[in-house]
């Protein structure tokens, strides 16, 4: 799953579907995430059964079901952190157990998390879009604010995630502040960094980059690849890491390329 710092955000591994709140689900068969429990309601009025649990306990204070495996929620420490369950793991305890796959600090309380996106549209494959980015979940803050959890596919996270750690090496952040630290999931009884996350606030940030900083970002971006870009002219198809080969994706084939991505990804998700 994904979230984004009150913009568009973007996850590894988030499927179909989605559902907000706790309790039970008004239709048969229904997956919940209820206080870090996952149940299925076989109807909606009879009471639930428990299926699994995180037993690195949190309290949680929304949640939602990004497909049946995943799970989103955030805590009272304001974090967001997604949980994953193995229906085919080999042993009953595995099976019941879920699974810490991802954390990310948001800094905010949420309290609600509730299915669909901030305006209607049409879906990226039916327009033509060159981006998989779905938006899937709004949620809501004490604070007033909203923002968007979308899904993507594991290679568009891939570019996603080299684009986020290019523009903060680009970034200055706000009193000199350092951005990894901030975005870490830290409880009183867990820490750890943040992961298969990406923060849409900071991938927009590119489009308010002067021409120079933006192509950083695009030399930086190509550099992960096995490449430094370097200026305007197009990077090559493939580049060679420790003897492998790497296809750079065609939306960073050059920093023009790469700002039309980006633009494409801040409308999917505004």
């Amino acid at each position: 799953g994904g979230g984004g710092g009150g913009g568009t955000g973007a996850g590894a591994g988030a499927g179909a579907g989605g559902g907000a709140g706790a309790g039970a689900g008004a239709a048969p068969s229904s997956t919940r995430l209820v206080n870090e429990h996952a149940w299925v309601s076989e109807q909606s009025d009879v009471a639930m059964r428990e299926v699994c649990r995180d037993y690195g306990s949190m309290w949680t204070t929304a949640s939602a079901t990004l497909d049946s495996r995943h799970y989103l929620a955030c805590e009272n420490m304001y974090n967001l952190y997604t949980c994953r369950r193995d229906p085919n793991a080999v042993t009953d305890d595995e099976r019941r157990r879920l699974e810490f796959v991802g954390g990310f600090h948001l800094g905010e309380h949420v309290n609600r998390f509730r299915e669909g996106s901030l305006v209607m549209r049409a879906s990226a494959a039916s327009s033509g879009s060159i981006s998989s980015l779905t938006p899937k979940l709004v949620f809501g803050c004490v604070s007033g604010m909203l923002g968007v959890v979308a899904s993507v596919n594991h290679d568009e996270f891939a570019v996603l995630s080299r684009l986020q750690a290019a523009a903060i090496k680009v970034l200055q952040g706000v009193g000199d502040m350092p951005y990894n630290p901030w975005r870490k999931f830290v409880t009183s009884s867990r820490a750890d960094e943040c992961r298969n996350f990406i923060d849409g606030d900071v991938v927009e940030s590119i489009l308010d980059m002067s021409r120079d900083d933006a192509e950083r970002v695009w030399a930086e971006a190509t550099a992960m690849y096995g490449r430094n870009g370097g200026g305007e002219a197009a990077a090559p198809a493939a580049a060679s890491v420790g003897g492998a080969s790497m296809e750079l994706p065609t939306v960073l084939s050059s920093a023009s390329a790469m700002l039309k991505y980006v633009e494409e990804v801040s409308r999917l998700c505004h």
